[in-house]
This record gives structure tokens, sequence and C-alpha cells, in this order.
């Protein structure tokens, strides 16, 4: 079974959270300049991670009572891994092709 509605919830909790970091971060690390006033405010970004984990973890708890502890263990993997080294690769040829490296801020 498949929560439909949650996995929307789930969605805008992120982008919520997304947003803010963006607004937060772009101009500090990007150069990108921050609109005025934050597209989303502080408290709803904190809401939307709280709601986030609250909903994950239903849905995840569902998913690990309907099927035994391997096979939810290999479906997390082959879903979470995949993509993360599709992503880390994209990020190292990103890297590689502007010369630009991340810097730690001191």
């Amino acid at each position: 079974m498949r929560y439909t509605n949650l996995q929307a919830g789930r969605f805008l909790a992120a982008a919520a959270v997304l947003a803010f970091h963006a607004a937060v971060h772009g101009a500090d690390r990007l150069g990108v300049p921050t609109p005025a006033g934050d597209p989303v405010p502080a408290y709803l970004s904190r809401s939307g991670v709280v709601f986030f984990f609250v909903l994950s973890g239903f849905v995840l708890a569902h998913a690990l009572q309907t099927q035994s502890l391997g096979r939810f263990v290999l479906a997390r993997g082959l879903r979470l891994y995949p993509p993360f080294w599709v992503a880390a690769g994209g990020v190292v040829v990103v890297w590689w092709l502007t010369g630009v490296l991340p810097t730690v801020p001191a």
C-alpha cells in the first residue's frame, strides 16, 4: 500500500526546507543574491523538518511491518544508494569540469 497523500506532504515539507536553505546559504556559498525577505520563514522550515521525519517514520514503520527485515533493508538500499552514487559522481564531474573545489569556511 502506498500513501500518495503522505508522500505529497513529505515532498512539500522537504521543499520548504530546501527553499529555506537556498535562501539562507545562496548568497554566502553561491554568490546568488537573496530575495527580499525569506521565501520560507525559519519556523516553517523547522516545522517542515519535523513533519517530514514524522511522516517518514510512519511510512517506513508500515513498510517494515509488511515485509521481512532482510527484504526491507535490501529494498531501502536499492532505493537509496544508486541515486546517492549518481549524485556524488555528478558533483565530482562538476568539480572536475569547473575546477572549483568546495571550501570550508574558517
